[in-house]
């Protein structure tokens, strides 16, 4: 995956179908991105991790993470659309639902009660 940072003209498209427009945030757990469907459509959040330097175990906590992300179903949690792991690739991709209004941990500190 190009550095988009040092190259902020490109859009990369990832697995053939998405082109990453904006990246949303970064984490421990790798980098968020809004993309859009190649071929038109609505956006989706694509979290990229990177697998150059992560334990195993890490690995499979993020392929469970997308295992349990795809059994639920309910209308307040962002919805699972796929997983790659292609062979040969630095990268996992976990295919989310794009939900428009921030992150969640932005969300919650703005909602937090307030102590008497």
């Amino acid at each position: 995956m190009p550095d988009l940072h040092q190259h902020p003209s490109l859009e990369p498209v990832v697995l053939d179908r998405y082109r990453l427009v904006h990246r949303l945030g970064s984490g421990a757990g790798g980098e968020t991105w809004r993309a859009v469907p190649v071929d038109g459509g609505s956006p989706v959040a694509i979290k990229i991790v990177a697998h150059a330097g992560i334990p195993s175990r890490e690995t499979a906590d993020l392929l469970r993470e997308a295992a349990l992300l795809q059994s639920l179903r309910h209308p307040h949690i962002v919805r699972y659309l796929g997983v790659a792991d292609l062979p040969g690739s630095l990268s996992t991709f976990l295919i989310m639902e794009y939900v428009e209004g921030g992150n969640f941990s932005d969300w919650t500190d703005q909602h937090r009660p307030c102590s008497a």
